[in-house]
């Protein structure tokens, strides 16, 4: 079973956006559920093929300034393990752990080492990304996330990150609690219809 939970992206001011990309990169490699991030990754390899989370302004075909912009909490499993992987989905929502300051550092340290890799490598594509910032929403939104401005946000963070850690935590865990709430949310399913069926349950308890 493929599952896709889906949640209307509230509005997002111009400072908060790095920090929304940041903490979508770092919530699935947190602890979740009352287990750290190493008993979380142990769970989540032995029981479901991955989970990952994920944010897209969903530009409308038929007129580009309509957008529908939404976060997305993505993940499968087997159908053995398919209980398993609503609680994971569930528990990556509703219970990351930021307290855990020594995880943060080590993953905005990674994040850091293939920026800076990426900068070297594609910097033509750092220009373009410049250059259209101003065409529209989407575009601006996609340079303030993935361009230089995000490159400049996670540099400032390493420039001083025992220091900067404990604040980090703090602003990541109250635009969590912003971004996910389960005011109609959408979970898409991609399964054959034996096992959407032996899965109900499951998928009420998830979506109750």
């Amino acid at each position: 079973m493929y599952a896709d939970y889906i949640f209307d992206l509230p509005a997002v001011e111009e400072e908060e956006i790095p920090y929304l990309r940041l903490l979508l990169s770092v919530l699935p490699s947190l602890g979740a559920g009352g287990r750290n991030y190493t008993d979380n990754l142990e769970y989540m390899m032995s029981y479901t093929g991955g989970v990952s989370t994920s944010c897209s302004l969903f530009v409308q075909a038929t007129d580009s300034k309509k957008k529908n912009p939404a976060l997305h909490i993505r993940g499968k499993a087997l159908s053995r393990h398919v209980s398993k992987l609503f609680s994971l989905m569930r528990d990556t929502i509703e219970t990351p752990d930021f307290t855990d300051h020594k995880r943060l550092k080590e993953l905005i340290e990674q994040i850091w080492t293939g920026l800076q890799t990426k900068v070297s490598k594609n910097a033509l594509r750092y220009g373009i990304q410049l250059s259209l910032s101003g065409y529209d929403e989407a575009t601006y939104f996609g340079y303030h996330s993935s361009g230089i401005p995000y490159y400049h946000f996670i540099k400032s963070l390493v420039s001083d990150l025992n220091a900067s850690i404990p604040k980090l935590a703090m602003n990541l865990s109250k635009l969590h609690k912003k971004l996910f709430s389960f005011h109609e949310p959408h979970l898409i399913l991609t399964c054959d219809e034996k096992l959407f069926h032996s899965a109900r349950k499951e998928i009420e308890i998830f979506t109750g």
